[in-house]
C-alpha cells in the first residue's frame, strides 16, 4: 500500500524534527514477506514485527514517503516470537510495534500491501527489504526478486547498482560445497568444514551487488564534451584563418592593386604597370579590364598630344 506520511492522521508524529528534502521527499519501498510455512518445522512464518515497524519509524519521521510491498501482495503475517503480546514475552519490550499493531491506520497497511509486480522500482530512492523468519523462505529463489537495479545516494555521491541473486547452475560447483567429506582437501584446509556447504543445484545461495560511483561516467563525458567542443573550436579557427588567407589572396590583394593603379593613373602616371592576371573569375575580369583601359587611356593621351 502506497502511503504518504502527511496522509493519514498518527503517521507523522507534529514533533517530527530533521526532515529530509522538503521539496522532494524521499522515497523509500519496503518489501515484507509474505505468509510462508518452515520447511523444518512446519510452523507458519512471517516478517518480523522490529524489522518492519522500526525502519518505518526512522522514515516517516524524517518526512519520507513509504510503500508497502510484498511478493505476491495482499495481507502479510509477523512472526509470533516478533509480536509484542505474545504469551512467550520474547518481544514485550518492543513499544514501537506494539503501538503499529494498535494503530488502525497502521494495521491496515498489512492487510493490503502492493504486489511486486505493480511497483515500478526505479521510482524509488530506497529498496528496503524486512526481515524475518519467511523472507528466508519466500526470497529466496523468488523469481520477482531476480533483479534490481537503480540509482542511490552515497558517499562519493550519486552510484547506480545493480542486486541480483547468486543461483548454482553449474554441477561442478557441487563438487567443493556439497559436504564437506567429498570436498578436495585443499578446500577444507583454506576455508574450514563449517561454512559454505550444502549447496544444491539451482539454489540461490548469495548475492551479488555492484555498485558504481555516477562520477566516474560523468566526469568522463565532461571530459569527452570538453575534448570535442575544443576541436569544434579548432576546426572552426583553421577555417576562419583559412577564409581569411584564401580571400586576401583572392580578393582583397588584388583589388588592392587595382585601386593603386586607378589611383595612379587618375593623377597621370600612365607608366605603373599593369595588374597581373590569373584565372578566368570575376576579379581576374575586373583587373584585365582595368589593365585594357590604362592602355587605351595612354593610347588616346598620346593621340591628342600628336595632334
Amino acid at each position: 500500500m502506497f502511503l504518504d506520511a502527511t496522509d493519514l492522521e498518527g503517521i507523522q508524529m507534529t514533533a517530527t524534527i530533521d526532515v529530509l528534502h522538503p521539496e522532494r521527499p524521499k522515497r523509500v519501498l519496503l518489501v515484507v514477506a509474505n505468509p510462508a510455512a518452515s520447511p523444518t518445522t512446519g510452523w507458519p512464518v512471517g516478517f518480523w514485527w522490529a524489522e518492519l515497524t522500526h525502519p518505518y519509524w526512522e522514515f516517516v519521521e524524517h518526512g519520507y514517503e513509504v510503500t508497502l510491498a510484498s511478493p505476491e501482495g495482499g495481507a502479510v503475517v509477523a512472526d509470533g516470537f516478533s509480536d509484542p503480546e505474545d504469551v512467550s514475552g520474547y518481544s514485550a519490550h518492543d513499544l514501537l510495534s506494539l503501538g503499529f499493531k494498535k494503530s488502525p491506520a497502521h494495521a491496515a497497511l498489512l492487510e493490503q500491501t502492493v504486489a511486486l509486480s505493480e511497483v515500478d522500482v526505479d521510482a524509488y530512492d530506497a529498496v528496503f527489504l524486512v526481515g524475518g523468519q519467511s523472507p528466508m523462505v519466500t526470497f529466496r529463489g523468488n523469481e520477482k526478486l531476480k533483479e534490481i537495479t537503480g540509482e542511490r545516494e552515497g558517499p562519493l555521491g550519486r552510484s547506480l547498482y545493480l542486486a541480483r541473486p547468486i543461483k548454482i547452475t553449474d554441477q561442478g560447483c557441487l563438487s567443493c560445497h556439497t559436504t564437506p567429506e567429498i570436498a578436495p582437501a585443499s578446500v577444507v584446509k583454506a576455508y574450514g568444514s563449517s561454512n559454505g556447504y550444502g549447496w544444491k543445484l539451482n539454489e540461490i545461495i548469495g548475492a551479488q551487488i555492484v555498485t558504481v560511483p555516477m562520477a566516474v561516467p560523468f566526469q568522463m563525458a565532461q571530459t569527452a564534451f570538453r575534448t570535442l567542443l575544443a576541436s569544434l573550436v579548432g576546426v572552426f579557427v583553421f577555417i576562419l584563418v583559412f577564409l581569411n588567407i584564401l580571400l586576401w589572396f583572392v580578393v582583397i590583394r588584388p583589388i588592392k592593386r587595382l585601386s593603386s593603379m586607378a589611383d595612379a593613373v587618375s593623377t597621370g602616371n600612365l607608366d605603373v604597370p599593369a595588374v597581373p592576371v590569373s584565372g578566368h573569375d570575376e576579379v581576374a575580369a575586373l583587373a584585365g579590364s582595368f589593365n585594357r583601359m590604362r592602355i587605351s587611356l595612354g593610347k588616346a593621351l598620346k593621340m591628342l598630344e600628336d595632334e
